[in-house]
């Protein structure tokens, strides 16, 4: 009687560990289906860009033109730079997760000796 009932809480453990692991597996799919394919720079995985864009570029200007500026692969540092010229306020953790999704950080986040 004993033997069995082990048997069954174990059983129920590898059922739920086999779940989670399916789980954590499919994320990628998921997100990857979650993306929109016309618009990759809209992918659920990176919302703290969204976050960042949707709060602080979007106040004085399209979307769109946030979109075309990173498919043309233009200078974070100058577009930063003119921005900040017409009034756009940019704390640290803005220009960090902005540098970082340019592909490299900005200046001012540039470990010492690097």
């Amino acid at each position: 009687m004993k033997l069995t009932s082990i048997r069954l809480f174990v059983n129920r453990k590898v059922a739920l560990l086999a779940l989670v692991a399916v789980g954590i597996l499919s994320l990628p799919v998921v997100l990857w289906a979650a993306a929109d394919p016309a618009d990759p720079h809209r992918m659920i995985a990176n919302s703290e860009l969204q976050e960042t864009i949707e709060g602080r570029c979007t106040a004085c200007h399209s979307r769109d033109r946030v979109d075309q500026a990173l498919d043309q692969g233009e200078d974070l540092e100058t577009l930063l730079q003119k921005m900040i010229e017409r009034g756009a306020v940019l704390n640290e953790r803005d220009r960090s997760v902005l540098g970082t999704f340019w592909g490299s950080p900005v200046s001012g986040d540039r470990q010492p000796g690097n």
